[in-house]
């Protein structure tokens, strides 16, 4: 595993830090304005990102994509191997790969691209909070949120709050801010948040709803998923 950066922050981690060959893993105590976030850093050509149906308990990395229909279909641009699943929608942003580096794209994406996922929740342009979208209706209260963003340096940082920490849009577009993203989109948070990270060093997954409760109040699962693999 090559340059390899992992940074994963929770309220209520003991902090301690380590290496395993060239993958660097940092665990931490750490909160933000009084909320408790996850921070996941994955330097740039770490990691080769794709697009999925499901999680797979093989892969290295997973979370949660688009926003849905309360049938389960999914909202926004879908791209699997270069097949468009889904349809686009207006404005938003984009998370989209080659099978390689992953990157995120606002308002509009490049011409050719094998994996895509689409949001329409823009937070963060070119360093700042986009209150076009974080200070209207129910952005404003608190939830479990995901944001997933790109650095100067090509970097992905991937954020989501934490247990009982739940945030505005603005809230965690500041933490993103504050830890370097320079564009930043959310994805579906609420019930939908599910995030994992597996490797030799660490197992850590997130949930906000467990599954056994989502069928028994016939709530979906995600129907897509960003998926990673860190590269050899």
């Amino acid at each position: 595993m090559k340059n390899i950066t992992l940074i994963i922050i929770s309220l209520f981690l003991t902090g301690f830090y380590f290496k395993s060959g060239n993958k660097t893993i940092m665990l931490n105590s750490k909160s933000f304005n009084g909320n408790s976030y996850v921070l996941m850093t994955f330097e740039k050509n770490s990691m080769n990102f794709e697009v999925k149906k499901r999680k797979n308990v093989n892969d290295d990395f997973y979370m949660n994509a688009n926003f849905f229909t309360p049938s389960g279909k999914e909202i926004g641009e879908v791209i699997i191997n270069g097949k468009k699943i889904n349809k686009k929608v207006s404005f938003g942003g984009y998370f989209y790969s080659n099978g390689g580096q992953g990157h995120v794209s606002l308002y509009k994406r490049p011409s050719n691209v094998k994996f895509c996922v689409q949001t329409k929740f823009v937070g963060i342009v070119n360093g700042k909070i986009n209150k076009r979208v974080t200070r209207y209706g129910l952005n404003k209260n608190g939830a479990y949120r995901t944001l997933i963003g790109e650095t100067k340096k090509g970097d992905i940082i991937l954020i989501h709050s934490n247990n009982l920490s739940l945030v505005s849009m603005d809230e965690i577009c500041e933490f993103g801010i504050e830890k370097g993203m320079i564009n930043g989109i959310l994805f579906d948070g609420g019930s939908s948040v599910d995030i994992g990270l597996n490797s030799t060093d660490v197992n850590y997954s997130f949930k906000s709803l467990p599954s056994v409760i989502k069928k028994m109040i016939g709530t979906p699962e995600p129907p897509i998923y960003i998926i990673g693999n860190f590269k050899n």
